[in-house]
């Protein structure tokens, strides 16, 4: 099964950020990039009400394409059929861990 790497991609300063806890790197493996992105977002947790000054939101700054990319890492496919988080390195911010 492919793994999967999901690095910032929005400089510090942007705004989007809101309160979002930031990830470094979030390595995953999955069938697709889209799923490695809900795997990421359901296991790392998402935010409950408010976040920042806007509406509720059941989004998690992991599903922004804005704030994330999203790399198949190539030749690092790992044996087992279950997906899952691999690694998660926290970053810098208003909600780092």
């Amino acid at each position: 099964m492919p793994l999967w790497k999901i690095v910032p991609t929005a400089n510090a300063g942007d705004t989007r950020w809101l309160d979002y806890r930031r990830w470094q790197e979030v390595i995953v493996r999955a069938d697709t990039s889209a799923q490695a992105v809900l795997l990421a977002s359901t296991e790392l947790g998402r935010p409950n009400g408010h976040v920042g000054n806007e509406s509720p939101t059941n989004m998690n700054g992991l599903e922004d394409e804005k704030l994330y990319a999203v790399q198949r890492l190539e030749g690092e496919d790992m044996p087992g059929d279950i997906p899952g988080i691999v690694s998660a390195v926290p970053g810098t911010g208003p909600q780092a861990p």
